[in-house]
């Protein structure tokens, strides 16, 4: 065949990227991927098989199905023999498609960074990230300058193993959790034993106040002293009413007085100007003010009492606002949490404050403020749980 047999002639291919999928076992495939390939190779079989012709492949959206694709054959010449030429050679063309398709040398695999890896396994990136510190995240399969990248195999088999543990430590009646002990290390206040990292104590009828997420643990703690700990309660009467929990510290107690301090500090911030860009005001002079007079006592640059006169300052001007500007309200009541008071109550005023300006700053109706008080919920827990694993060693 001549090299530009064709030459003069125009063949079009045209196909929906959705037609391309719908059997088993592709959740691993990066759709956008696969129907930019699949275009490829059919462009390349066109050229090797059509020398000099026109080759003009185009496609739809891996999300669009249906009977919309099409090919056509436009000879170089108008008259008649031509035209049954190109009728011809529909027929050989559609056999060198279907090869290209069957060949299956189309399909892209997914590719995870870190966000998307997070997402899949349902787990915060920012503790994705201190996990992958610690060694217990597979290794890439890429280290690019945008970050790490994972293959879908990658991805599955962690989520496997996270729930192969889930199931083992529900099996066994263990979890793991947040626990906020006495000033001194203790476990609770009736308690005079300072536990250490791999001690088990056992707590008798008492209340645990451990939890899974630690704004949740954060509540009703007696003191910024902190232990992350693996628990099983075990019911030692037929009515459940008394319990025996058997408690293995994980690490040593830490107190965290100052990253409290410090995360009241940012999530003020945080909430003042996220509401300020979302409503399209300036923040709080004062409020940005009560929060540099705060980390200025953090460095011992401050006073107890500038602290609490800036927090006064804010506190006189949140009752005159009317209650179309409760986002603002609730981003200044977060920068006076943070302002002053101790490190337990500055962070968990401050965490609900940032939310509640997330929720009141979102004007799409009730469901999306509470998805974004939520969001915001989470978003302050997860960077308070990388915080604190800093602060523990947890991260190596």
């Amino acid at each position: 065949m001549s090299e530009r047999a064709y030459e003069g002639w125009v063949i079009r291919h045209h196909f929906l990227g959705g037609n391309l999928f719908g059997g088993e076992g592709e959740e691993g495939i990066d759709r956008e991927g696969s129907v930019r390939r699949y275009a490829e190779l059919c462009r390349e079989a066109l050229v090797e098989n059509y020398p000099g012709a026109d080759i003009q492949v185009t496609y739809d959206s891996p999300n669009v199905q249906g009977s919309g694709g099409r090919t056509e054959v436009v000879p170089a010449g108008e008259d008649p023999e031509s035209f049954q030429q190109a009728e011809a050679e529909k027929d050989g063309l559609d056999a060198i498609l279907s090869r290209v398709f069957e060949d299956g040398n189309w399909y892209v695999e997914k590719r995870y960074g870190l966000q998307e890896f997070a997402q899949a396994v349902g787990m915060d990136p920012r503790r994705l990230s201190v996990e992958r510190g610690r060694g217990k995240v597979p290794t890439p399969e890429f280290e690019l300058a945008c970050g790490p990248v994972w293959t879908h195999d990658q991805v599955q088999a962690f989520k496997e193993k996270l729930a192969g543990e889930a199931a083992a430590r529900q099996a066994r009646g263990r979890m793991e959790a947040w626990h906020f002990a006495t000033a001194e290390g203790c476990l609770t206040e009736h308690d005079s034993h300072v536990i250490r990292q791999g001690e088990t104590l056992t707590l008798h009828g008492e209340c645990f106040r451990g939890a899974p997420r630690i704004l949740d643990a954060l509540k009703g703690a007696p003191s910024p002293v902190v232990v992350w700990v693996e628990f099983t309660r075990r019911d030692v009467s037929q009515d459940a009413r008394f319990c025996k929990t058997d408690i293995t510290a994980l690490c040593d107690p830490q107190d965290i007085a100052t990253t409290l301090h410090e995360a009241a500090c940012d999530w003020a911030e945080l909430a003042l100007w996220g509401v300020a860009l979302a409503i399209r005001v300036q923040p709080d002079p004062a409020s940005l003010e009560a929060v540099r007079i705060r980390r200025a006592w953090l460095r011992g640059e401050a006073t107890d009492s500038e602290c609490e006169i800036a927090k006064q300052t804010i506190s006189r001007d949140i009752p005159c606002l009317p209650l179309s500007r409760s986002a603002e309200t609730a981003a200044m009541c977060a920068a006076a949490a943070a302002a002053s008071g101790g490190p337990v109550g500055c962070a968990i005023v401050a965490a609900g404050s940032a939310a509640s300006a997330a929720e009141w700053a979102c004007t799409s109706g009730d469901a999306q403020r509470t998805i974004a008080r939520a969001a915001v919920r989470d978003y302050l827990n997860a960077d308070l749980e990388q915080r604190v694993r800093a602060v523990l060693g947890m991260h190596e």
